[in-house]
């Protein structure tokens, strides 16, 4: 198994004079990764004794960038508040696969038990406020 992550992030924060603005940036990278064997449930899913050999893999690489602006008051005025904007993309795969030529029949002539690609794509956007 294989699993390789890198983080990154960068906050800033403005003095406006009447508030601060924030910027909170960040962005993750992953890719994970595995081979397990499947004999056993493969074998048994398919009525073959004994087991026959089955390596089943899995890959993953997702990453997310994600962005805050934030404005926030500041100082001894009564109403205190921030207000800004969030927005996030996280894209990831999930890739399964196992095969085993023994399976091979003439319309599954690789002998492919199962295969996937599942592509997932999620956006975030808000906006916020509030006061007090």
């Amino acid at each position: 198994m294989t699993d390789t992550v890198h983080v990154y992030s960068l906050n800033a924060v403005g003095d406006l004079g009447f508030a601060d603005l924030t910027s909170a940036t960040s962005y993750y990278d992953r890719v994970a990764s595995q081979t397990q064997d499947a004999s056993e449930s493969a074998s048994i899913a398919n009525g073959v004794y004994p087991y026959v050999n089955i390596p089943f893999s899995e890959n993953d690489p997702s990453n997310q960038f994600s962005e805050e602006l934030r404005l926030s008051s500041h100082g001894d005025d009564r109403l205190h508040w921030p207000g800004g904007a969030f927005y996030s993309k996280l894209y990831s795969v999930w890739n399964e696969f196992g095969q085993n030529e023994f399976f091979a029949q003439p319309e599954n002539p690789t002998g492919i038990l199962f295969a996937s690609n599942n592509r997932y794509k999620i956006e975030q956007t808000a906006l916020f406020a509030d006061g007090s």
